[in-house]
């Protein structure tokens, strides 16, 4: 491991700074998308409800229950992307 002078070390802390714009824009970005896929799980929800109501026999519970995972990960996703942005 190389050795810094004080001079190094005191440009390393208030000459190369870059700062934390980058972070903020990432936890924003981070935020918007969690927004997106919890949306986009309540959307699929109802997908969901509404072939149940509107369609009857296999070909609702078949489409149901192939659409019913696409929610769950979006939800959950979406919550996992929450818990990063905080």
């Amino acid at each position: 491991m190389a050795s810094m002078s004080a001079d190094d070390i005191y440009k390393n802390f208030h000459v190369h700074v870059k700062g934390t714009h980058a972070l903020s824009e990432a936890q924003t970005t981070s935020y918007q998308l969690a927004s997106s896929y919890q949306q986009q799980a309540v959307d699929t929800q109802r997908l969901i409800d509404d072939i149940r109501s509107g369609w009857t026999g296999d070909a609702s519970e078949a489409a149901s229950q192939g659409l019913a995972p696409m929610a769950t990960n979006l939800l959950e996703t979406g919550d996992a992307l929450n818990t990063t942005s905080s």
